[in-house]
Formats: C-alpha cells, structure tokens, sequence
C-alpha cells in the first residue's frame, strides 16, 4: 500500500486499516460512492488507462487537455474544466 501508485488516494484518506464509523452517518449511496472512490473503482484515466497499458505519467486529464495526472486530486481539486461544478459542490465548506 505504501508504494503502489494505486493506493495514492487511499493513503492521503486513511493512515491505517480498520472501519471508519463516519461510513454509518452518511446514507448507503453516498457509502457506496465514497468506498468505490477511495477503491479507485472508477473511470478516471489514471485508473482506465492502466489497462490500456498507458504509463503513468500520459494518463492525463481528458477535459482540460493539460499534462497533469487525470486522478482524483487533479479533478477534485485543479481541473478548470470543472471549477463551476466545484464551486457549487463545496461553496458551503469553503
């Protein structure tokens, strides 16, 4: 877990095994979104383009055309293309 580039988002979330109770206060879809996130079972390219055998540093984004990693920290947090979508999502935490 502490070299797999797979585990990347897993390690800034958690720093060691075990059940987070927070996963009993939200609802079972919100659960299931969460836990496929933190998985990295997802479409994003750092993930698909491993299986196209793509090397790492080309699986960028997709929808600003940029040089960064398409991972989930670059579309959660960089991406332009999505910054309404952002700014709408966590205007009530920021």
């Amino acid at each position: 877990m502490n070299i797999s580039s797979n585990c990347s988002t897993y390690r800034c979330i958690k720093n060691g095994f075990g059940y987070e109770k927070y996963l009993n206060e939200i609802s079972p879809q919100c659960r299931t979104m969460f836990v496929k996130f933190r998985w990295r079972n997802d479409n994003l390219p750092v993930v698909k383009d491993r299986f196209l055998n793509i090397v790492y540093h080309n699986r960028t984004c997709k929808l600003c055309k940029s040089d960064k990693i398409g991972d989930e920290f670059h579309y959660l947090f960089q991406c332009h293309e999505l910054r309404d979508e952002r700014s709408n999502s966590f205007s009530h935490i920021i």
